[in-house]
């Protein structure tokens, strides 16, 4: 997951931007009084990914504009997935620890990724996955 943040000169506050863990674009948050053209600017070159979002500050930059961006990049955890999984009263830790790290980081995230459509894609009555199940089933691949 990577945020940016950007402060400028000609804007008080600063505007937030959150991009989740395929680098898509997930939130923008405007802590800041702005004018028309900035809004403008910011839709013409709306950051919908990681790679937008650094074309639109080399741009910003190059117009030596006095934007300032703060990047923030956090990895994704076991205990990213292991929260949001939320199976802890039959699903073993442990194992599915295990089964986390020997997983390349693309997998761990589509298996993230893939979590709330999983749990809506559950029929009636049925039970998920333990945890550990479920990243061993691979269904997010399929």
């Amino acid at each position: 997951m990577v945020n940016y943040y950007m402060t400028s000169g000609t804007f008080e506050g600063e505007i937030e931007f959150h991009f989740d863990y395929t680098e898509t674009l997930s939130a923008i948050i405007f802590n800041a009084t702005l004018k028309p053209s900035h809004y403008a600017f910011l839709f013409k070159h709306l950051p919908y990914t990681v790679e937008r979002m650094e074309t639109m500050i080399a741009e910003i930059k190059s117009d030596k504009n006095s934007a300032t961006f703060t990047k923030q990049t956090k990895e994704l955890t076991f205990e990213d997935f292991y929260n949001k999984y939320d199976e802890k009263a039959l699903s073993s830790k442990k194992k599915t620890l295990i089964r986390w790290n020997n997983m390349t980081k693309a997998a761990r995230v589509k298996a993230f990724m893939y979590i709330n459509k999983y749990f809506q894609n559950l029929p009636s009555g049925t039970r998920k996955k333990y945890a550990e199940t479920y990243l061993n089933s691979e269904i997010w691949e399929g």
